[in-house]
């Protein structure tokens, strides 16, 4: 019973991999991280060839899970990016956001500060006015 739930987990973090893989400002990297198999994965290809059942063992999951998340989710976020663009670019800033803090989060080393908060904001306020911007000029050059 443990080894399906484990399996199922997995799988679903390869879905979420999959899913930074074709989401503008993510990737599946920054996403291996945030579900923390980065280095479970990184292990497995680096030590394939020497220990192969453990690594197909751990790679099997992540690597369905993946490959399910991008052929179930391109079309969604086609779709999506096609019909309601501006609502699609926030919605793709606030996902790239939210994966940025979660891993600075992950990091242990780094220390939050008041500036680099400051900074953070400043960049995200920016992308939203040249965003909103480029959408203003592009509805108005009928």
């Amino acid at each position: 019973m443990k080894n399906y739930k484990g399996f199922i987990i997995k799988t679903a973090k390869g879905v979420l991999i999959g899913a930074g893989a074709i989401t503008p400002g993510l990737s599946g990297g920054t996403m291996a991280i945030v579900c923390g198999v980065f280095e479970e994965i990184l292990e497995a290809t680096a030590n394939f060839f020497s220990h192969i059942r453990k690594s197909i063992t751990c790679l099997t999951p992540i690597v369905i899970g993946a490959i399910g998340g991008v052929f179930s989710l391109t079309s969604i976020l086609t779709y999506f990016s096609l019909k309601y663009p501006l609502l699609s670019n926030y919605f793709f800033c606030i996902i790239s956001l939210a994966s940025a803090l979660i891993f600075l989060n992950k990091r242990v080393e780094y220390k939050y500060s008041l500036k680099k908060a400051l900074s953070l904001l400043c960049g995200t306020v920016t992308s939203a006015i040249i965003s909103l911007l480029l959408e203003t000029l592009e509805a108005l050059s009928f």
